[in-house]
């Protein structure tokens, strides 16, 4: 599936995507918090949730037998005194895999969307951000060529 008329974003879902089955999907969800630890604790006494020292955990995507389908979700808790989400004052933020940041970036801003001016390029790939309609911080990201999944397949 694509994002909206777009060839360049995918979003992280099974039952839309246009890929094969080989395909991974990543999706991420940061939260905010004023005492991170506390929380991450609470995620982990009650929901059971694998919190890592990094503050969060990795979700494999599975079937109903448990087996890996090619996706992860990251989850992670930090702490709110951070600019990490500016300027959006929401305290989660939402990340998209997509296919070609650059392009993506270039239309976004030719449509007059608040795309903030940094692009970031690391060896964990290509990120920039863009701004919602209601102010929230959405995290665009772009993986470095030839990453592998957790099945060791090419995404």
């Amino acid at each position: 599936m694509t994002l909206g008329r777009r060839k360049h974003a995918v979003l992280p879902t099974r039952t839309n995507r246009r890929h094969n089955e080989a395909s991974h999907w990543y999706w991420r969800n940061i939260l905010q918090s004023k005492r991170p630890a506390g929380l991450q604790a609470w995620y982990k006494l009650h929901l059971g949730i694998d919190v890592q020292e990094w503050g969060g955990t990795a979700f494999t995507w599975t079937d109903s037998e448990g087996k890996p389908v090619g996706g992860t979700t990251i989850w992670s808790i930090g702490a709110a005194d951070g600019n990490q989400f500016a300027p959006s004052t929401a305290s989660f933020m939402v990340n998209y895999r997509v296919e070609d940041l650059h392009a993506l970036v270039k239309i976004l801003k030719e449509e007059g969307c608040n795309v903030l001016d940094k692009i970031d390029e690391s060896e964990y790939g290509k990120f920039a951000w863009v701004i919602d309609p209601e102010g929230n911080k959405v995290e665009l990201w772009q993986p470095p060529v030839g990453a592998m999944n957790t099945s060791g397949c090419a995404i």
